[in-house]
């Protein structure tokens, strides 16, 4: 599956292994990065929903449209599919839960 980001840090964060923003724990930084690489070798979204262990939840509300996957007990990657079939998977953001 082909990954566009919505942030540049985001897409910062996948690329630079030696990028850390300031202020991000380095677990975070890690789980995202594993989930970036799943999320690439995935052929669609389907495969992703399979993975049970991602927690993947269709978000309600103010954000209809967009998915959750967890990254940790306490933050989640907030991401958006397009394109029929779900083949881009576009990666909004990190946000704290708690």
């Amino acid at each position: 599956m082909r990954v566009e980001y919505h942030d540049e840090v985001l897409r910062r964060l996948a690329e630079e292994l030696a990028y850390a923003p300031k202020g991000w724990d380095p677990t975070v930084i890690k789980s995202y990065r594993k989930k970036v690489q799943l999320i690439t070798a995935a052929v669609d979204e389907r495969d992703l929903y399979e993975m049970r262990g991602l927690r993947m939840e269709k978000l309600k509300g103010d954000r209809q449209g967009q998915t959750s996957m967890r990254l940790n007990d306490q933050f989640r990657l907030i991401l958006t599919f397009k394109t029929e079939g779900g083949r881009v998977a576009v990666l909004l953001e990190v946000v704290d839960y708690h």
